[in-house]
């Protein structure tokens, strides 16, 4: 800005420097009834003396942001308040006389009688013009009555152009010239008013769109300078109305005219300003948006901490297939193992909601199913979705946040399926020969009444290698899936992508994946929900 305003300065001071000379030589060969040449040095040495104060200023002094706009604004007002004073006193200093005394060395006698009266003695004949005697007149004019001897004739050749003369009565003989009948020197006057007024007008109009083009105002900065310069315009414009006999349409057009000077200065202001604005916004945004993504991505990291590594030793086998709606989601799985690892206990829930809120409240849960393992290693399905529902209705039901849950307990050793499903959807188990059982929401979602009120049944089933072999859970995020029609997946939907996956691969290992897949080009769009899908089984 300090340079921009620099280069401001410095052409302005330079351009006014360069005409300068011009106005000089002028001074110094005008009539003395004009400015003098010392004169004119003084008013041009006066108006550059600000351009050449602002830029000592803003060089020497390095001020900040604020304080050059402070000094542009004062610059730039004072120099076109003291363009519009001496400007004025010029043309009516200069001008006006100039133009007056123009006009009547020019003029004759007769051309400053618009029309004469002359009192004769009526001839003889009965035309004047043939009159041998020259009668004695009394020519009545401006500067007073002189009396002569003159005939018709000699009368006229004391005006300009055509004459015309009649007789008004026996004694009175009308002479005049054929001039229009509007007084000269005023028409003159106001000529030369309407030439400095579109001078000024001009100079004006040049000077805002200048400095518009190195200082990055608004627009309503623009216009403070603006209604400053524009008062002192019309002030000028009154005091020659009043006093100096300005004619009022001339005044009306150089009032009507005014707004439209400082136009095209604005018009670069608000253009340049929008597209700075926009350009700002823009890279604004989008860095903002990369540090956004950026903590979203690390969020992401610690969120998915808490997902576990898929398990691939031991006599129960689990893997899992995660995509979330956004950077960080409300679906989360959690598995523990007992000590001697022949049973391991998964937790698969869903939050209400999507992203940060979602993950956030994830994590609080996380941290009460962490306290339950640790007060009892060995809980049951029923104990850790009691204590879920607890923790949830006096937590986060308060904030309108709740959360669905299947807990499903495997023991490889006594060879049984444990199971609580609180409001969630339906998994899939898979027996001998192909057949399956669901398992089936045995309580409602959690957080929804309190503790007393919450009814649940752990339900147990056969998990031995006479019965059950593999499961799988999901979210609702793979059930509510929309296609490109809108039709949604649903669960029996989802169960039969389940079921064909179960029978192309014989690795359960690769059926979340491969039920992921067909959700996938169910929807052909980005997802609308976090999506989890959870395979266990017995090696």
């Amino acid at each position: 800005l300090r340079r921009r305003f620099l280069y401001y300065a410095g052409i302005s001071l330079g351009f006014g420097l360069l005409m300068a000379l011009p106005t000089l030589y002028i001074a110094a060969d005008s009539p003395t009834d004009r400015p003098t040449f010392a004169e004119q040095a003084f008013i041009l040495l006066i108006s550059n003396l600000v351009y050449a104060s602002a830029f000592i200023v803003a060089w020497r002094a390095r001020p900040d942001y604020r304080r050059i706009l402070r000094i542009a604004f004062l610059t730039y007002v004072s120099a076109s308040l003291l363009a519009i004073t001496f400007t004025h006193v010029y043309f009516l200093y200069s001008s006006l006389p100039a133009a007056e005394a123009s006009f009547q060395e020019g003029r004759s006698v007769g051309a400053r009688i618009a029309r004469a009266r002359v009192p004769v003695t009526r001839p003889t004949t009965s035309d004047a013009t043939d009159a041998t005697t020259k009668p004695e007149i009394t020519l009545s004019t401006r500067e007073g009555t002189a009396r002569a001897s003159a005939d018709a004739a000699e009368i006229a050749s004391l005006f300009e152009g055509p004459v015309r003369y009649s007789y008004v009565d026996k004694s009175v003989l009308k002479i005049g010239s054929a001039r229009p009948s509007f007084t000269l020197p005023w028409a003159i006057d106001n000529a030369v008013y309407a030439l400095m007024w579109g001078s000024l007008l001009f100079s004006l109009a040049f000077n805002h769109f200048f400095i518009s083009l190195f200082l990055p105002w608004t627009v309503r900065e623009s216009r403070r300078p603006a209604l400053i310069i524009a008062s002192g315009f019309l002030i000028m414009v009154g005091i020659d109305w009043l006093f100096g006999g300005a004619w009022w349409p001339v005044v009306l057009v150089a009032c009507a005219c005014l707004p439209f000077v400082f136009l095209p200065g604005t018009v670069i202001c608000w253009w340049r300003y929008s597209r700075f604005n926009k350009q700002f916004k823009q890279r604004f945004e989008s860095d903002s948006f990369k540090k956004l993504q950026a903590d979203l991505i690390g969020a992401r990291k610690i969120h998915e901490a808490n997902l576990p590594a898929p398990i691939t030793d031991g006599p129960i086998r689990v893997a899992f297939d995660y995509e979330p709606m956004r950077e960080i989601g409300g679906d989360l799985l959690m598995l523990h193992r007992s000590r001697d690892g022949n049973a391991v206990t998964a937790v698969l829930f869903d939050v209400t909601g999507h992203g940060v809120s979602a993950a956030l409240s994830v994590n609080r849960i996380v941290g009460e199913i962490e306290r339950t393992f640790a007060m009892d290693a060995d809980a049951s399905p029923e104990l850790l979705i009691c204590n879920l529902n607890k923790y949830i209705s006096a937590i986060l039901a308060k904030h309108q946040i709740y959360a669905t849950a299947i807990v499903v307990r495997i023991d490889a050793k006594a060879g049984t399926l444990e199971y609580v499903n609180a409001g969630h959807p339906p998994g899939i188990a898979f027996g001998p020969s192909d057949s399956s059982t669901l398992l089936s929401p045995t309580a409602m979602m959690l957080g929804v009444c309190d503790g007393d009120e919450f009814d649940c049944e752990m339900v147990r089933l056969d998990f031995s290698p006479r019965g059950l072999s593999s499961l799988v859970l999901y979210t609702d995020g793979a059930s509510e899936a929309l296609d490109p029609d809108d039709r949604m997946l649903c669960v029996e939907g989802t169960l039969n992508f389940i079921r064909d996956a179960s029978l192309e691969r014989s690795d359960p290992a690769k059926w979340p994946a491969a039920v992921h897949d067909r959700v996938v080009a169910h929807r052909q769009s980005p997802p609308t929900d976090d999506t989890l899908v959870v395979a266990m089984w017995r090696v």
